[in-house]
């Protein structure tokens, strides 16, 4: 279904690679300082990146998932001061950071809370049990690769994505969707997470041919694959590559240089073309 959806062919993202670069010559000023903001700081390349330096765009993650923004970076403000090196000790020393899940849902009542650290953090912050509980799986996957190697991330640059996200959501645990995943990896340039201002513009561009904006996890696999093919064909593989083409398909619909409510661009491939119109149109 995912294949379906997403238009691989070379002569589609050749077209849609050129749509990009014309298009984001019309990003507003605003737009491009934000996004020179971001690129000043990231991506953290996992090929060099030591533990410390990974934990940062690692654990604030959870804190995006099934939430407005807003509320994300309200809990980070909150969070930071707790977390540089959180990724050491939480959930592994009982007597300061430990969260056990014990029920089945989301509320406070499904999880046990130790340690005075964990103390500490409940009542500084009111970031839900169930989003400190996924931070830390995320730290215990960290220190377990940091034991490994001095780089513990390298792999995320080397392994094939359609193979590193199934993992690493099973490996870090309750959480990490591949939503979740794919917003960390995209900050280490190595992914886009495909939420729904990228879906849009890649809409516009003829590779994402659904009216949906949200994805499922094949088909945000399938989406990647078509976003890895633009970058190699607009000036190679990196991360800072990477992590710029993800950041400028998101402006070009956050700042509606591409129309939220249209459909698919006119100049878009035949094949686009005639499995939007047997779809409906948006």
């Amino acid at each position: 279904m995912a294949d379906t959806l997403v238009i691989l062919d070379d002569a589609t993202i050749a077209h849609a690679s050129e749509r990009y670069l014309a298009l984001r010559d019309r990003l507003p000023r605003i737009a491009v300082d934000e996004i020179d903001k971001v690129l000043a700081t990231l991506p953290i390349d996992p090929r060099s990146a030591t533990a410390s330096q990974a934990w940062r765009v690692i654990w604030d993650k959870p804190l995006f998932a099934n939430t407005k923004v807003n509320s994300g970076r309200r809990w980070i403000n909150e969070l930071t001061p707790f977390m540089d090196d959180a990724w050491m000790v939480w959930g592994a020393e009982p007597t300061q950071f430990k969260i056990i899940r014990t029920g089945r849902r989301r509320d406070a009542d499904s999880f046990d809370v130790m340690g005075a650290e964990a103390q500490r953090v409940r009542g500084a912050t009111r970031t839900a049990v169930h989003r400190l509980y996924a931070i830390q799986n995320a730290a215990t996957l960290l220190r377990s690769m940091a034991v490994q190697s001095d780089i513990p991330v390298a792999r995320f640059w080397t392994d094939p994505l359609d193979a590193l996200v199934p993992d690493l959501m099973r490996q870090i645990g309750w959480g990490w969707g591949a939503t979740t995943v794919l917003h960390m990896l995209a900050d280490f340039g190595v992914a886009s997470k495909p939420d729904l201002h990228v879906m849009r513009s890649l809409r516009h561009l003829g590779i994402w041919t659904s009216t949906r904006d949200q994805v499922t996890t094949q088909e945000a696999l399938a989406v990647n694959r078509a976003i890895r093919k633009m970058v190699l064909l607009t000036g190679g593989m990196s991360p800072a590559r990477m992590r710029r083409l993800d950041i400028e398909l998101m402006s070009l619909s956050r700042h509606k240089v591409i129309p939220a409510d249209q459909g698919n661009d006119p100049s878009a491939s035949t094949k686009f073309r005639s499995i939007t119109c047997g779809r409906g149109a948006r």
